[in-house]
């Protein structure tokens, strides 16, 4: 079956693809799993712990890694490696998210949403995740200078549509 094509509109929320570390439930609970050097060093100490909990502002708050995020609403979609397969899967989505710089660590930034997507068990597909270095990919800018990766932005919008969600907006 072709799959149908998604066109970018000016007023579509900007959307950032974020890789994390891979866990059945992000419920501060379950256990991180991940090829990350943060993981890697510090365990289950990072910032995906309680990707799915509500904290006691209502909203949900993930990392989404080192370097200027600007503060305007965008859509965040995380993904992980699924520890098996090697493949990288869809676990949330965080829906006009705001971004905030973290006091500790230094220059890191998180994603904060009242409204997610969180994915589990069956519903996490597969995604080819864009070679290259770092744990973000930008699917959509809206304007914004930069590289932007159109195939992630179809997920993105197939993943709306197959949740029943238009839109972000």
């Amino acid at each position: 079956m072709a799959r149908k094509r998604f066109s970018p509109k000016p007023q579509d929320p900007a959307v950032l693809f974020v890789s994390v570390g891979w866990a059945k439930k992000y419920d501060t609970k379950t256990t991180i799993k991940g090829g990350h050097g943060f993981l890697q060093s510090n365990g289950n100490d990072c910032s995906e712990m309680g990707m799915y909990l509500r904290l006691k502002d209502k909203m949900h708050h993930c990392g989404v890694g080192r370097g200027k995020i600007p503060h305007w609403c965008f859509d965040v979609v995380f993904v992980a490696k699924h520890p098996p397969t090697q493949t990288h899967r869809v676990v949330a989505i965080y829906f006009d998210a705001t971004s905030y710089l973290a006091d500790n660590p230094p220059n890191f930034f998180y994603a904060r949403a009242e409204s997610i997507l969180p994915l589990l068990g069956k519903a996490r597909c597969e995604i080819k995740w864009p070679t290259g270095q770092g744990v973000r990919r930008w699917a959509w800018r809206s304007g914004a200078p930069g590289r932007e990766h159109p195939e992630l932005y179809q997920e993105y919008r197939s993943l709306l549509e197959l949740h029943g969600r238009n839109s972000a907006v």
